[in-house]
C-alpha cells in the first residue's frame, strides 16, 4: 500500500513499531522492516531467485558493500542537496569518495551481482 509520509497510517505505525517509517514487508501477515533486511528475506523466502551469491565469503562481501551504502553513500550524497556551504563542500569531498570506492568494486562489471542484479544493485538503486 502507498504511505503518505506526512500522515503515517496505524498499520505502518504496527508494523514497525521501532522506527516508524517506510520501507515495510508484509508476508504472511508478518512485518519485516528495513531495506536490506527485507531484501534478504526476499533472497531467503523466494530462493528460486537469488539475490545473494551461494559462496560464504562472497555473501559477506555483498553485504558489506551493501551496508556501505547505506552507512557511508547515502548519507554523504543526501547531505550535498541539504547541506550548504563549508559543510555542503566536505560531504561532496565524502560522497564523491564513497561513490569512486563503488566505482572500483565493480571491477569492469556492469552489476555488482555480476550478470545478475545482486544485493548490492538493488540496495544502491
Amino acid at each position: 500500500m502507498d504511505e503518505d509520509l506526512a500522515n503515517k497510517i496505524p498499520q505502518l505505525l504496527q508494523y514497525n513499531p521501532v522506527h516508524k517509517k517506510i520501507p515495510v514487508l508484509v508476508h504472511n501477515c508478518k512485518a519485516v522492516a528495513e531495506s536490506l533486511v527485507i531484501v534478504e528475506y526476499i533472497d531467503e523466502t523466494w530462493k528460486q531467485n537469488p539475490i545473494l551469491p551461494q559462496d560464504p565469503y562472497e555473501r559477506a562481501i555483498m553485504r558489506f558493500r551493501a551496508k556501505f551504502g547505506d552507512d557511508k553513500v547515502l548519507p554523504s550524497i543526501w547531505g550535498v542537496f541539504i547541506k550548504q556551504g563549508k559543510e555542503q563542500e566536505e560531504l561532496l569531498g565524502q560522497a564523491m569518495e564513497t561513490l569512486k570506492f563503488l566505482e572500483e568494486q565493480l571491477e569492469g562489471k556492469v552489476l555488482f551481482g555480476g550478470e545478475k542484479i545482486g544485493l548490492v544493485d538493488i540496495a544502491l538503486g
